[in-house]
This record gives C-alpha cells, structure tokens and sequence, in this order.
C-alpha cells in the first residue's frame, strides 16, 4: 500500500506546486495575495470539461488552449483590477475575496452545483515490479514536473523572467534599469492564472470539477506559500510536495477528516518555529 500512497503523495504534491506557484510568483512581483486564484484553477477545470467532453479534443490541446485563455483572463483582470491596488494587501485582499465570491456565483449560475467529470485521457496501467500505477496519474505527474522546469527555465533564461525577478527583488532598481512595472505585472499575473487552469485541466479526469473546488485550491496554496515561504518559487515547490506527502499518508493511514488536520498543525508549528517559512528570507 505504501507505493501506490507514495504515488497519490507526488500527484497531490505536484499539483500543489503548479497552482501555488502562480500565487507565489504574483506576490512575489506585485505583492498583493489573489484569494481568487483557486477561481482560476476552477475556471480552468470548467474549461477542460467543455473541451475534452463537449468538443472530444486532444488531451495536450485542450490543456494548451485553457492555458493560453486563461492566460489573457489573467492580463485582464490584472489590468483592471489588481493594477489599482499593486503593492498594497489588505486591498488587494478585499479585491480578491470579491472577485472570488464573483466567479464562484458565476460558476454556480452556468454550470449549477453538480460534480462533472470526463473519462481518462489516458487509460491502463503501468507496471513497476509487483506495483501497479494507473497511467493518467504518471502523466500529470510528469506534466507537472514539466510544467515546473519550463516555469524554472522561463524566469533564469529568459529576459522578460529575469526581468520579473528583479521586479520581485527590488520594483524601484528595476523602474531605473527600463523595466516596465505594468508589463511585468500584468505577465507575471496572466502566467499565474495559466498555471493554475493548467492545474484544472489536469484534474478533472482524475476527480471532478464542480463550482466550489476553488476554495479547497487556494486553502492549500496558502498552506503551501506558509511552509515554503512567501514569494519563494523554491520554497513553493518544497512546501507543495510536503504538503502532498504528509495528506497522503494521513488520509491513508489515518482517515481523510483527522488526516487533514495535519496540515494546520504543520501551519501552526511553521509559524511559530519559522515565520519565514522554509525556503523564505529572513
């Protein structure tokens, strides 16, 4: 039991990483904290049913096409909204619970209350040794991890990543080098929310997708950012896979309520061991 638990851990840790890595990489440039990104990843399950169901696309088109819409989604909202208050969190809070509350009602209104699910894009079953692993939870693994050395390669090779970095590092330095602020944010923002659709995308075979996913989302991005530290993409990635580890085996070993639990506890204890979180800065 063990393998297949360890194999539940690295889906539920990698998909933690893809969503709360586009949260982390909006605070990280824009400081304010978006409780509507797990609206985002919503959205983007929605749109992978109605792609893959609906329309019988590809598994791998219809993921890139949610990314690219969702992607403008996130430009938009960003140039409209989050733009007025960059820089400031209580507001930007405000702005994002209202936001939230917004695309849920609108969720609830088109798609009512009801779980939609989609047959696995990729079915059978992968043998290793006398372990069996269903072969759709090896892809989004694997997707997952992919999606992450495109995001790690993107911010370090690239100009317009670098140029996020040193807006993240010091917004005022890089106002002075030629660096537009406006552009980098509204990249930065429209990246995040094609990570998080990405995310969506990828679940909905394995699960389901219904109208009030986005709140389970963004209480487990919080959670991670807590262990890994704010604005740390590294420290996403370290909190993502421990927080899908440590529910894993609690909700295997211990039972799915009280397993959940854990979580929190391991909030509390980072905060009062290491407010910075893991990977943050003192």
């Amino acid at each position: 039991m063990w393998e297949q638990t360890i194999v539940n851990a690295l889906l539920l840790g990698m998909t933690y990483v893809v969503v709360a890595s586009g949260l982390t990489l909006v605070f990280g440039v824009m400081h304010v904290f978006n409780f509507a990104h797990g609206e985002l990843y919503m959205l983007g399950g929605f749109a992978g049913y109605f792609l893959l169901e609906m329309l019988g696309l590809n598994f791998f088109l219809a993921m890139v096409l949610t990314m690219a819409v969702m992607f403008l989604v996130g430009v938009l909202i960003e140039r409209y909204s989050f733009r007025l208050v960059r820089g400031q969190l209580i507001p930007s809070m405000i702005l994002s619970l209202g936001l939230s509350m917004s695309l849920s009602g609108f969720a609830l209104l088109a798609f009512t209350e009801n779980d939609l699910s989609t047959a696995s894009p990729f079915p059978g079953v992968i043998h290793v040794g006398e372990m069996v692993i269903a072969a759709e939870r090896v892809m989004v693994i694997i997707l997952c991890f992919l999606i992450m050395v495109a995001m790690f390669f993107f911010l370090h090779r690239f100009k317009w990543g670098r140029a996020m970095r040193a807006v993240a590092i010091d917004p005022e330095a890089a106002a002075l080098q030629g660096i537009s602020i406006d552009l980098v944010s509204s990249l930065s923002f429209g990246i995040s929310s094609a990570l998080a659709a990405a995310a969506g995308v990828m679940i909905v075979p394995l699960f389901k997708v219904n109208a009030y996913m986005g709140t389970a989302a963004v209480i487990n991005s919080l959670t991670v950012i807590v262990l890994g530290g704010m604005g740390s993409i590294p420290g996403s990635v370290v909190g993502g896979l421990l927080l899908g580890f440590v529910n894993a085996f609690a909700i295997t070993y211990i039972g799915g309520t009280i397993g959940g639990i854990f979580a929190f506890i391991m909030i509390i204890i980072m905060i009062m061991v290491r407010p910075k979180g893991l990977m943050g800065h003192d």
